[in-house]
């Protein structure tokens, strides 16, 4: 309705509505992050250990894969329906590439490393067909980008030195 009656407040509507969408994911899925390990060691016994691990990574894949969803839904609203189905390809071709590859690199660590950076890549897609038509939040994107960067790569830094 936003892009039909008013397209000139598309990007500050859109920033509003990123903002709130991506605090609560973004922060939740951090959250489950954090608390992966000692959820699943309450859950489940010591054969299960490396569950936490697993779900503290993909978490932060989830960040990584949420932040595209709102650019990719003005790509809708839009009509322009190709570039989406564009994007789609790409992420499933990313994804399936960064998957194998970090496999065979790093082993499971690896793997679930190539999921984040396929979504990584997908968003730097999206946010910059974005930023050509002037809807990109770009601050957003860094900050939040940064922050999940620089979680992952602790994370990861952390898994990798206990195994």
């Amino acid at each position: 309705r936003v892009l039909r009656e008013r397209p000139e407040d598309l990007p500050k509507i859109l920033a509003n509505v990123r903002y709130m969408f991506l605090t609560a994911f973004v922060l939740g899925l951090v959250l489950v992050a954090f608390i992966s390990q000692p959820l699943i060691d309450f859950l489940y016994d010591e054969r299960y250990a490396l569950a936490g691990s697993f779900l503290a990574i993909q978490a932060l894949n989830g960040g990584l894969r949420v932040l595209v969803r709102p650019y990719q839904e003005v790509m809708l609203a839009s009509g322009d329906s190709r570039l989406h189905a564009a994007v789609m390809f790409c992420s499933a071709s990313v994804g399936i590439l960064g998957t194998i590859a970090g496999y065979f690199l790093l082993d499971i660590y690896g793997m679930l490393a190539g999921m984040g950076l396929a979504a990584l890549v997908v968003f730097g897609i999206s946010a910059s067909f974005a930023h050509r038509r002037g809807y990109a939040n770009l601050t957003l994107d860094f900050v939040i980008v940064g922050g999940l960067l620089t979680l992952y790569a602790i994370t990861l830094s952390q898994l990798m030195g206990a195994t």
